[in-house]
């Protein structure tokens, strides 16, 4: 059983699932800032059309023709409610971003700074506080924008004929991901504010740090190889989150007219885009995925693929990490694991340069095929094939990073007289 070292009397549980909770409500929050769902409109007159509105487009949802898109061409235009939201919402995801930083140093699973209680108390209070924060500004703009939705709702002085937007979904996970983070600055602070007083310094001090601390004396904790781990886990986090991006990003293909200069076409896995000069950005969802061709059916399963193992290899790797104190007395399982989480890195950047590669040589070779008439506009590399290449890349050299500290890493301290005397003082 995997066991976690801590202070006396201080309980790390309180301490780490109030951190976990904070982050997954801090992902909802910026999906509520992106998600075009804010306002919803179904027309009496055609069943068949659905209109959806967010902070940054307006899209329409046809039974027929898909979905289709267009952005917003100009902040000022648009009305207060929805100015003022965008500056909100930006506002919480950096402060929920800044909470889950701050906070997360101050875990009493992390051995950083494990000999400075007073300083990760502060620190798990000043996270709570961002938390609080963050969870305010969030709720602010969700519910003005729903303010302005009911008072348009029944507004007597607009004709009946006129349709009126109502709640989108996008409002529920806004109210959702705010009264969340609003929680879980509350459980932080509660839980920093509960924790004893660090011990007094006394004859004893130095027999508990060597039993509290014992990675520094068994050689598990070499800072040379945390330094390795940590690259490692940061290099594959940045992979991991830059292949996401790649996967929705409709710039796989860009397209530019010699007759209509004022007129960009981009194509990505899910959506095909016009940007003009004077329309804005228009895009249209695929309306079926066997339509498409092999290479971007492929490559929607190979990203999907990289994704989940991505985030299956930061989950594994991240409990093998000597920063952690859960399970530090079993130094073989968290070795297990660094290795197990290098090899899905390396799965996961393989399954995103294959499909990115794929996407490129096509393109290269229909640009050069003379069999195609010289009029016809020929399809060129877009940015998010550099990105899914720098992702890629990334993954690989994360999972080898990590590879790397695990199998240089001290193997852990043989039994012998001494390891029943060390045992006893762990109990």
């Amino acid at each position: 059983m995997m066991t976690c070292a801590v202070h006396p009397g201080v309980h790390s549980d309180t301490l780490l699932v109030p951190g976990l909770e904070d982050r997954n409500r801090w992902v909802l929050s910026i999906i509520t800032t992106y998600l075009p769902h804010w306002k919803n409109l179904n027309l009496d007159l055609n069943e068949m059309e659905n209109w959806t509105m967010g902070l940054w487009q307006a899209c329409v949802i046809q039974e027929e023709g898909g979905r289709q898109c267009k952005d917003f061409d100009s902040l000022l235009a648009l009305p207060s409610e929805l100015r003022i939201s965008r500056i909100l919402m930006f506002l919480s995801n950096g402060l929920g971003l800044l909470g889950l930083l701050i906070s997360g140093f101050g875990l009493d699973c992390l051995r950083i700074g494990e000999r400075q209680q007073d300083l990760k108390k502060r620190l798990l209070i000043l996270g709570g506080i961002l938390f609080w924060t963050a969870g305010i500004t969030a709720l602010v703009p969700v519910s003005w924008v729903a303010h302005v939705t009911v008072r348009e709702f029944w507004d007597e002085t607009i004709p009946e004929i006129v349709p009126r937007w109502e709640f989108g979904e996008a409002l529920f996970l806004g109210w959702f991901a705010g009264f969340s983070l609003l929680l879980g600055g509350c459980l932080l602070n509660c839980a920093a504010c509960s924790s004893p007083a660090p011990a007094a310094a006394g004859p004893y001090a130095a027999a508990e740090g060597q039993t509290q601390y014992p990675y520094l004396h068994n050689g598990t904790g070499d800072p040379k190889v945390t330094v390795v781990q940590l690259a490692g886990i940061s290099l594959s986090s940045l992979g991991w989150v830059l292949s996401c991006l790649t996967n929705y990003l409709p710039q796989w293909k860009n397209l530019n007219l010699d007759l209509n200069e004022m007129e960009n076409w981009t194509m990505g896995l899910w959506q095909a885009c016009v940007i003009q000069e004077e329309g804005g950005r228009q895009c249209k969802d695929f309306d079926s995925l066997l339509a498409l061709p092999s290479e971007l059916r492929i490559s929607r399963i190979l990203m999907f693929l990289s994704n989940g193992l991505g985030l299956l290899g930061l989950l594994i790797s991240g409990f093998g990490l000597d920063c952690l104190r859960i399970g530090e007395r079993q130094q073989d399982l968290k070795k297990r694991l660094l290795i197990l989480g290098g090899i899905l890195f390396w799965t996961a950047g393989i399954t995103a340069l294959v499909p990115v590669s794929w996407v490129a040589h096509v393109t290269v070779r229909e640009f050069w095929d003379e069999t195609i008439p010289e009029i016809v506009p020929r399809w060129e590399f877009g940015e998010a094939l550099f990105l899914g290449w720098f992702a890629g890349f990334s993954l690989l050299l994360g999972g080898c990073l990590l590879n790397c500290a695990a199998c240089s890493s001290p193997a852990p301290a043989a039994a012998g007289p001494y390891a029943a005397a060390e045992g006893h003082y762990h109990r």
